[in-house]
């Protein structure tokens, strides 16, 4: 065999290797176009079966999970005016830097439960995403007015015995 054969032979290989290669990548671009298509077609199908109906219900649904972060997030936001009413009862002893009567703890929790129970519109205790009743809103108010006041007046009390 002479060197003209061999190159010849090999410029055929080369060219049937780029041949092949070439079928290869037309036949994985058919396939992508083809399965492209189907998927169009699917999602018109599919969307053409869905009426308003079924597209309001499914946005109005309300998951377990709205439900929690709802109750969450207002059992917060009582707890933050709590702390709020709170500090607005200490604000007058501090200024005037004197101690806290400890026998006012009941009225004062019955005031701040109330004014905290009745800063809420009613559509807070009736909403359809809280998971909890406005009873035991209520009874949470109380019973954190009440930890709370009573913390915050002892630790009050301490600092102006201690001189802080």
């Amino acid at each position: 065999m002479n060197l003209s054969t061999i190159t010849s032979i090999i410029l055929l290989l080369l060219l049937l290797v780029v041949i092949v290669f070439l079928i290869i990548i037309g036949i994985n671009i058919t396939r992508y176009i083809i399965s492209k298509r189907n998927y169009i077609e699917a999602e018109e199908t599919h969307l053409d079966t869905i009426d308003a109906n079924t597209i309001m219900s499914m946005s109005n649904e309300i998951t377990l999970g709205d439900k929690i972060s709802y109750t969450t997030d207002a059992i917060l936001l009582i707890n933050t005016i709590i702390d709020n009413n709170i500090a607005d009862v200490l604000l007058s002893y501090r200024e005037l830097d004197k101690k806290y009567e400890m026998k006012k703890m009941g009225d004062n929790i019955k005031a701040i439960s109330e004014n905290v129970y009745n800063s809420f519109k009613k559509e807070l205790y009736t909403h359809p995403q809280l998971l909890v009743t406005d009873e035991f809103l209520m009874q949470h108010i109380m019973n954190e007015t009440s930890r709370k006041l009573l913390s915050a007046t002892t630790e009050y009390n301490n600092s102006i015995y201690s001189g802080i």
